[in-house]
């Protein structure tokens, strides 16, 4: 009789430890795909934000490419003025004074820079 209790309450412990392994083995399983699905989303979550941001500088560098500079206004004002100088001035002595006097302003204009 005693052997049988033992034997009774071994298979008991046995079945109740069986359980207790599947359980957290389902547990680690559905951690697991939880894990990997999470990271999946994080992946492309993050694919996405860096096409965003390479989409960004692309569109800043295009932009900074196209932005006019300050030795683009320079060399275009020369370019203008010895055309004015060429072809408008020596037709018109009104022009030769606001010629002139821009040109003083101009002179002017640097001492304060």
């Amino acid at each position: 009789m005693l052997k049988a209790k033992v034997n009774k309450t071994k298979t008991k412990l046995v079945n109740e430890i069986d359980e207790l392994k599947k359980k957290t083995q389902k547990q680690i399983d559905d951690s697991t795909k939880k894990t990997v699905n999470e990271l999946a989303r994080v992946e492309l979550a993050l694919k996405d934000t860096e096409k965003k941001t390479i989409w960004k500088i692309n569109d800043c560098e295009a932009l900074l490419q196209k932005r006019v500079t300050a030795d683009y206004v320079d060399s275009t004002a020369k370019t203008l003025e010895e055309k004015l100088r060429r072809e408008v001035i020596p037709s018109s002595p009104k022009i030769k004074f606001i010629f002139l006097f821009l040109k003083d302003l101009k002179g002017k204009r640097g001492k304060f820079r």
